[in-house]
């Protein structure tokens, strides 16, 4: 899995504000186009930066399993399941 170029450029936050940076759509190894297990996608998040990504992998026979999922803080990483 190749690696985002970090793209982040140094902002002055005089509001109170605090940036996350994220990833709204993705897919692991449970969904039948990614072979991406969760060590890998955890191992990119902390590579590039990214603060957290919300896993929308297909459901299996129609049910979505967010068991199976990684869910929660990660190595300072917060993946979180979400709905296809």
């Amino acid at each position: 899995m190749a690696s985002p170029p970090r793209q982040r450029q140094p902002v002055t936050n005089s509001t109170g504000w605090i940036e996350f940076r994220g990833i709204l759509h993705s897919h692991s190894h449970l969904s039948h186009d990614s072979e991406v297990p969760f060590e890998e996608i955890l191992r990119v998040l902390k590579t590039t930066g990214i603060d957290f990504i919300c896993l929308s992998d297909h459901p299996v026979q129609g049910r979505a399993d967010f068991g199976v999922q990684w869910r929660g803080l990660h190595e300072g990483s917060c993946l979180s399941p979400a709905l296809r």
